[in-house]
């Protein structure tokens, strides 16, 4: 890199305030590149920060750079009570397991790249971080915000001010102070600033206790490295990389960390394992653990064929879920083939390198993550050693592949073969899950979403239906596709409708998603928010693909357009996921929620599958259909365990059947046909019922429409 600028070569300012000036451009990232040493008391660290600041943090990274956080932990109270006054082995078990959930976090909220940096800059001693917690005549969080640069030639930075590390704070009214040790007469701030870290980084100081990182948290960190170093190898570290290299020959399939897989996770297996004759769907609900249970079964079939090689196959519908995947066989130190990124246009010869190192014997087991629209083209099957390797077939949300296209293109020859899915039979498909159950078997296991909150695997919730009336307009509309509805209700199975049925019952959803009366709605649910404690944050909104006349500009709005407007007017900030945001658009808006930047996330169906979003607990069902999985999906996805999270609110906007007199004479006839459409509404809502904490309430709420069609006994 050629000699290093030194820090008294740059122009700072005395004080930068993120209203004039970009923290990042302007101050880390100059400071970190002239940098050898970076001392750092904050009170609370974002990943975030650390993709902003990625540049600055690779050239401190080619400094040789050391820098140390001392920074406050994500805790709950009883967490921080158990830290202060727990003995020193409850401590260290409790501080063991706070660190995996805060590491958790981060691997949720970071990019893989940026990901694989910082586990990186952590491997090689670049970044070290300890934990503060105030104690004795302190209480609350540790809120220091100051930090020293040194460069190499005896120069220090000191800075101050009211900055956290964090995406949020650069979106602040923030500023910090600056103090150069080149000017005489800031020495003693320097001083001062230089023995309060040492005293915190040593736990000298009576009232902050400040833990060192532990090693079982540290391991599960290192685990997240992925590719090469962003940056040279250190030269403090590159002898013992080769030395380690040189031991790690095997990659073996093999479980970091406490992993212990719970009891129904062990039964699923067993059942998967002799019932369906290694084949077989598990019906696990969404949040109770399918990813690792999964995993687990493919250890167990690699342990049991050693030393031969084993592949195992992983497909997902989507590129997002995929991700998931890849993050989560990399938390349990294992790696894996990539081959579903459309920028990556090498993993054929990457797949190609990896079975050859298989067949050689240089690794016991190969994992592959694909996506369902690679897995089925002629290119990647042509691609698979299933001639001469064992392999294993994991379908995440398998009943994507009952689809005519992707059922015929399952591979035959593997015969280890394993689905996923909350809801494995294919609503109004009884061809396509019977082609689903044909090559993978029927469902062999079931752990309902039930019995996950009943475990305490999943949140508890409370859930509120809103019956809206459909308008004048709408309901003319309405009439008129009922009455040809009703022309094919005669039959008793309706699962296998015409086509013409089903183009029906689309327009009549369609009808229902965009009814108009639910933005007023939903304005007024969110206003009566504060009366029952809760805040319009951590939310999802779920719109229907529609659109509608916007009675004031007399053109047509999308749902989620309309949404977006009115959530604005009410002075909240929300992102869209829909299928016209890419990846990165997507990724941002998910941690913007986390971070709490913005208030909520609005979308139509991107939300139902592959995105975990275990912070949010408020959703607002604006459309929904009859299809168990979409609603088991959406209700499943709120109801993610996430830190400091106790319940989840889910508001159900819900069209009442319109009055039909009017329209016809046959009284008996159409209130035939209305009950046996709003059953099947009802039973969404019983459902929706049967697990929430005020089931009964919500569902009494229902007595006047139940009881006008005859479904009082409908409880």
């Amino acid at each position: 890199m050629g000699e290093k600028k030194a820090l008294n070569e740059i122009q700072w300012k005395s004080v930068f305030a993120t209203s004039q000036d970009n923290l990042i451009e302007d101050f880390f990232r100059p400071a970190l590149g002239a940098s050898v040493r970076y001392d750092r008391g904050v009170g609370f660290f974002s990943s975030s920060w650390v993709r902003e600041a990625a540049e600055g943090l690779a050239n401190f990274a080619c400094n040789d750079g050391k820098a140390r956080w001392v920074t406050s932990p994500i805790l709950d109270q009883k967490d921080w009570d158990a830290l202060i006054r727990g003995s020193k082995s409850e401590t260290s078990s409790l501080l063991d397991t706070l660190i995996v959930k805060n590491v958790d976090i981060i691997k949720n909220e970071l990019t893989r790249d940026t990901l694989s940096s910082l586990a990186w800059m952590i491997s090689d001693g670049i970044i070290d971080f300890k934990l503060a917690c105030p104690r004795n005549k302190l209480s609350g969080d540790f809120h220091s915000k100051f930090g020293l640069f040194y460069d190499a030639y005896g120069n220090k930075l000191c800075f101050s001010g009211s900055y956290n590390d964090s995406l949020h704070g650069l979106t602040n009214d923030e500023t910090i102070s600056v103090y150069p040790s080149w000017k005489d007469s800031l020495i003693e701030y320097i001083t001062s600033y230089q023995n309060r870290f040492e005293k915190l980084w040593n736990d000298e100081d009576g009232n902050v206790k400040v833990y060192d990182l532990p090693s079982a948290a540290k391991e599960k960190i290192l685990q997240l490295r992925r590719y090469d170093r962003p940056y040279p190898t250190p030269s403090s570290v590159s002898k013992a990389i080769e030395i380690k290299r040189s031991e790690n020959k095997r990659n073996r399939f093999c479980f970091s960390g406490d992993f212990n897989p719970r009891d129904y996770q062990k039964d699923a297996i067993k059942s998967w394992a002799e019932k369906g004759s290694k084949m077989g769907i598990l019906a696990m609900a969404t949040g109770s653990g399918k990813t690792l249970t999964s995993l687990w079964a493919a250890k167990l079939i690699a342990d049991g064929c050693k030393p031969n090689p084993f592949a195992v196959v992983i497909v997902c519908p989507f590129i997002n879920l995929a991700s998931q995947w890849v993050l989560e066989i990399q938390s349990i130190g294992m790696e894996c083939a990539e081959c579903f990124d459309r920028s990556k246009a090498t993993w054929q010869k990457e797949l190609e390198k990896e079975y050859s190192s298989l067949m050689l014997g240089n690794k016991e087991v190969l994992i592959i993550v694909v996506t369902n629209a690679t897995f089925t083209t002629q290119n990647f099957q042509d691609r698979l050693k299933t001639n001469i390797i064992l392999h294993m077939l994991i379908a995440d949300e398998v009943h994507n592949l009952g689809a005519d296209k992707l059922s015929n293109s399952l591979n035959q020859e593997i015969k280890i073969r394993m689905g996923l899915s909350a809801t494995p039979h294919r609503h109004y498909d009884h061809t396509g899950t019977d082609a689903l159950f044909e090559y993978f078997g029927p469902p062999v296991f079931e752990y309902s979403l039930s019995d996950a909150i009943r475990d305490e695997h999943l949140t508890p919730y409370y859930y509120y239906p809103i019956l809206i009336d459909l308008t004048e307009d709408e309901t003319d509309d309405y009439w008129e596709i009922t009455q040809q509805i009703s022309t094919f209700y005669s039959k008793k199975d309706d699962s296998d409708l015409p086509e013409i049925v089903k183009n029906l019952l689309i327009k009549r959803t369609r009808l229902l998603s965009g009814a108009r009366n639910k933005m007023s709605a939903l304005k007024k649910s969110i206003e009566d928010l504060p009366h029952q404690n809760l805040k319009f944050e951590k939310a999802l909104v779920y719109c229907g693909d529609v659109s509608s006349i916007d009675e004031n500009s007399n053109k047509r709005i999308r749902n989620i357009e309309e949404v977006m407007q009115t959530l604005h007017e009410m002075n909240f900030q929300v992102k869209k996921i829909t299928c016209d945001e890419g990846r990165e658009e997507r990724d941002e808006a998910v941690n913007a929620l986390k971070e709490g930047s913005v208030h909520g996330l609005v979308a139509i169906r991107c939300m139902d599958e592959g995105i975990d979003i275990p912070d949010a607990r408020l959703g607002f069902i604006m459309a929904s259909s009859t299809n168990p999985r979409q609603f088991v999906q959406r209700r499943g996805r709120l109801l993610r365990k996430a830190n400091g999270k106790k319940f989840a609110h889910i508001f159900d906007f819900v069209v009442k059947p319109p009055d039909l007199s009017s329209y016809s004479n046959d009284e008996k006839n159409y209130k035939k046909v209305e009950r046996s459409l709003f059953k099947r509404e009802l039973e969404r809502i019983k459902e929706f019922c049967d697990d929430a904490l005020n089931g009964p309430v919500a569902m009494s709420g229902l007595r006047a429409v139940k009881d006008e069609y005859d479904l009082l006994g409908y409880e």
